[in-house]
Order: structure tokens, then sequence, then C-alpha cells
């Protein structure tokens, strides 16, 4: 197996994949399904696996720029203690 994955069974009907905020992976699964099963699906999201990983390791793009945070903190300062004056 190519990557190693902390398993989950539950009382559930369907598995799942989940990338923790570690980068770990875990798998939830029913009760009473197969190992080989559950290899199988997770050899089937390699693809799936590989995207997310690598999404989780790229640094975050920073959505705004400075200029265009101060200009909407000014913009906030204006607006919101109207909306908020009883």
């Amino acid at each position: 197996m190519k990557y190693h994955y902390e398993l989950i069974r539950s009382d559930r009907k369907t598995i799942s994949l989940q990338i923790t905020p570690e980068g770990a992976l875990r798998v939830r699964c029913p009760m009473r399904t197969p190992v080989q099963q559950i290899e199988a699906f997770v050899a089937s999201k390699e693809a799936w696996i590989e995207k997310h990983l690598q999404k989780r390791n790229q640094p975050m793009e920073q959505p705004f720029t400075q200029q265009q945070i101060e200009k909407l903190a000014d913009m906030a300062l204006m607006i919101i203690p109207e909306r908020v004056r009883y």
C-alpha cells in the first residue's frame, strides 16, 4: 500500500477519505468492510489523495493586496457603525 492511513470503522454505509490538518490520511468505513476492499478504494482514489496533499503543501495566496485590505477596512469603519447604531 502506497499510503499509510488511519482507519475508523463505524456504523456507516460508505467509505470516505479525509486529509487531516496535519496531512494524514484518514479512511472511514462500515464495520465489516474487508481490508482488501478498503485498500482497493484507497488505491482508486490515488489521484484525489495526491491532489489534496499537494494543495495542502502549497503556500496560501493572499487573496487581497495590502491596499485592497486598507480600502475594505476604511469602508467597514464607515458602514458598520451606522448599521449597529441603536
